[in-house]
């Protein structure tokens, strides 16, 4: 009994992949989109995105600043870091909102009395977290302020006569020993399962739609219907109710075109 369901669901399958190796378009589109243009596609994003990002991180970056005159050594302190300051426009959140803009600086109007003062002086970075072009933009204000704010620290007890190495008890530091190919490596691994998921559910729905629109192509699917057969049957391709389904549909259609000629 199980011997002949597998020998029947194996003619079933040569049978269907005789009828798809005919078909030379649904095999170029299995061989062609799943394997070979979906991985292109997505190595190509992924070189777009690293030509975007070094692009980003070299041009000098323009930045509206609300308040410039009150941190004229912040803004030269920027400049050396390649980060310029502009004239605000008039509606600042929303060019930023509507993606014209992609980080703005605001001084507060108390920034020098801070500064003078020793007191931690207000500065706010203006950006859109969800836009993914902003990232590095935003990432270059930040680190610029950062630098600058530790500067000031180191100074201010440098003044004081205290040493600036008494505020950091380790020093920590990293060495990458990973070459640029690994690191590709590593996010061609991360991505690989779903593309490999991706690309066999997408490069086996063609020969989905070959096996259904097929059967209507060739003419073998209103036979295929008219036959005693259950639709469950047809559907689910059980092996013995499909071949029997397959023989009677061919017979039918046989006795009708001898009935013809």
């Amino acid at each position: 009994m199980r011997t002949a369901i597998v020998s029947s669901m194996l003619a079933v399958m040569r049978k269907e992949l005789r009828d798809i190796s005919r078909d030379r378009l649904t095999l170029a589109l299995v061989l062609l989109m799943g394997p070979l243009l979906y991985p292109v596609l997505m190595l190509g994003m992924g070189a777009l995105a690293e030509k975007r990002a070094s692009t980003q991180l070299d041009e000098v970056l323009e930045v509206p600043v609300v308040g410039v005159e009150h941190a004229p050594n912040l803004i030269a302190f920027l400049a050396t870091h390649g980060i310029e300051a502009t004239a605000p426009p008039d509606d600042l959140d929303a060019l930023i909102a509507a993606q014209d803009v992609d980080v703005a600086l605001e001084i507060e109007p108390d920034f020098a009395a801070d500064w003078h003062a020793g007191r931690p002086a207000t500065v706010l970075v203006v950006h859109d977290s969800t836009r993914r072009n902003a990232e590095i933009p935003v990432k270059r204000v930040r680190a610029a302020l950062e630098g600058y704010g530790s500067q000031v620290g180191m100074l201010r007890l440098m003044a004081r006569g205290i040493d600036p190495a008494v505020t950091r008890p380790v020093s920590l530091g990293t060495r990458d020993v990973a070459t640029v190919e690994a690191k590709r490596g590593v996010l061609l691994s991360f991505i690989l399962p779903y593309l490999l998921i991706l690309t066999s559910f997408l490069g086996g729905a063609y020969l989905i739609l070959d096996a259904t629109a097929g059967e209507r192509e060739r003419q073998s699917l209103e036979p295929l219907l008219a036959t005693p057969a259950t639709r469950g049957s047809i559907v689910i391709v059980r092996p013995r109710d499909a071949v029997a389904a397959r023989s009677a549909a061919m017979a039918t259609s046989e006795t009708s075109i001898a009935s013809t000629v």
